[in-house]
């Protein structure tokens, strides 16, 4: 699920991409929800999306993740449930925080690979000890 403070407006974000603390506010934010049961064999989902632009005027990134969701119905009206089935960062792809240019290329590349696939396989985003690949 797309974090609670999604929700509030006026919240304390770290950008991703440029570390600088912001508070996000109305303006900074975009929320959107699907709902889609197209006779899929899960029934009746929901897509929840946000995207959050960072307000600092040298970055002006933006973050985009989305969830799905189990629905219910209500007064006429239907929700998502609060946990979701699955969620994914969209962009950026991962967790991996910007590197100075003097880290060596091969460095980073290991570094960026291995947030990409932390949250799939923690073992595999471990890098080999040294000497432990040979050919």
């Amino acid at each position: 699920m797309l974090p609670q403070e999604a929700f509030k407006m006026n919240y304390s974000w770290t950008c991703p991409y440029c570390n600088q603390i912001a508070t996000i506010t109305d303006s900074n934010v975009s929320t959107g929800t699907h709902v889609f049961d197209k006779n899929n064999k899960s029934g009746r989902l929901g897509l929840q999306t946000q995207v959050v632009v960072c307000p600092n005027s040298k970055c002006r990134e933006y973050v985009l993740r989305a969830s799905l969701h189990e629905t219910y119905s209500y007064g006429g009206g239907v929700g998502l449930t609060e946990q979701a089935l699955t969620s994914w960062s969209l962009k950026p792809h991962s967790s991996a925080k910007p590197i100075s240019e003097y880290v060596p290329a091969p460095i980073r590349q290991d570094y960026d690979e291995a947030c990409l696939i932390v949250s799939l396989s923690f073992k595999a985003s471990a890098p080999f000890p040294v000497g432990a690949y040979r050919e």
